[in-house]
């Protein structure tokens, strides 16, 4: 509003943390992973995470005239959830680490997931990086990784903002609903369609944004 003081409240969307965060056990693990991460080499880290996406997703936004209701069609008798499964580094995302299935996953399909395209994917001193899920703590899931000479870090509880994938998660599923695909065939290349848009900047500017200490090379 013309005239409105420049320090005047407007109002915002919420960002919503969850409230566990405050509790002293969560709080501490909190630190205690902040202060261990600043002696593994940024390049070392590889985040891993899965997201359902259902075949009914659509833009949340719209445009119509001043006084109607915007109105768009979606599927809601017969939709289907597709998983996507990938994992993401400082130098981008790993595509030969990134799959989708066809239905929710359980702990034989991620065990399936890691020994089939996760592991060779991994060097010796990555530390891979997932939250609390319990097909994540199979110990298969460990001894493969492990076993290619990687070690891996559970995130503290409620704490999927230290995870820089999410933010990954959050433009693959804006294009999703932009491209409203509806079939199993049609999300998985609107995925792919998605991570080509991921610049080579973008990954190391998440890592920074969840508190990773990434250095800025300059060049004369």
């Amino acid at each position: 509003m013309p005239g409105a003081a420049e320090d005047e409240p407007v109002a915002e969307k919420k960002s919503l943390i969850a409230a566990e965060q405050r509790r002293p056990d969560i709080v501490e693990r909190r630190r205690n992973f902040a202060i261990a991460r600043r002696f593994v080499d940024p390049g070392s880290f590889v985040f891993l995470d899965e997201s359902g996406v259902t075949s009914n997703m659509t833009r949340l936004y719209g445009r119509s005239p001043v006084g109607e209701r915007c109105v768009d069609h979606t599927p809601h008798g017969h939709w289907k959830t597709t998983t996507l499964l990938s994992a993401m580094r400082l130098a981008g995302v790993i595509e030969s680490a990134t799959v989708i299935y066809d239905g929710p996953i359980n702990r034989v399909t991620f065990e399936g997931y890691v020994e089939q395209y996760l592991a060779p994917s991994l060097r010796p001193g990555d530390v891979v990086v997932m939250d609390n899920l319990s097909a994540h703590k199979s110990p298969a899931v460990i001894q493969t990784i492990e076993s290619a000479g990687a070690s891996v870090w559970y995130l503290p509880a409620y704490s999927p903002d230290l995870n820089p994938i999410e933010k990954l998660w959050s433009k693959v599923k804006s294009w999703l609903r932009r491209v409203a695909a509806r079939t199993f065939d049609a999300i998985g290349q609107a995925l792919v369609e998605a991570l080509r848009r991921v610049e080579s900047t973008e990954c190391a500017n998440y890592m920074r944004s969840c508190g990773y200490e990434i250095q800025i090379r300059k060049t004369l």
